[in-house]
């Protein structure tokens, strides 16, 4: 049972990534993620391998066609101009946010 407070690094409008993760999880495994009053289902995209810097994080793939997890923080910088979305299609976040993941 996987119950705990994570953070984003990287979010975008079908998946995010996430740091702070902590249990046994496994590739393909599903999770609900929970912001703001909202719970979306996601999958186990990618691990961080122990013993490397990306130990902790977790890729996650949106259930859905589309996650609006994270609208609030997409719509905001969708119209600043400092906001440079990543070269994989993914948009970044300009501040951290808290969700919690849970497994089970």
């Amino acid at each position: 049972m996987l119950n705990q407070e994570v953070t984003t690094v990287n979010i975008s409008t079908n998946g995010a990534l996430l740091k702070s993760v902590r249990g046994n999880l496994q590739r393909g495994a599903q999770v609900s993620l929970s912001r703001l009053g909202k719970t979306e289902a996601f999958h186990v995209a990618w691990l961080g391998k122990d013993k490397t810097h990306a130990a902790g994080q977790m890729g996650g793939s949106s259930v859905a066609p589309v996650t609006s997890l994270w609208n609030d923080l997409l719509k905001r910088h969708s119209d600043d101009t400092s906001f440079r979305p990543g070269t994989n299609g993914s948009e970044e976040s300009l501040e951290d946010s808290e969700v919690m993941a849970h497994a089970g």
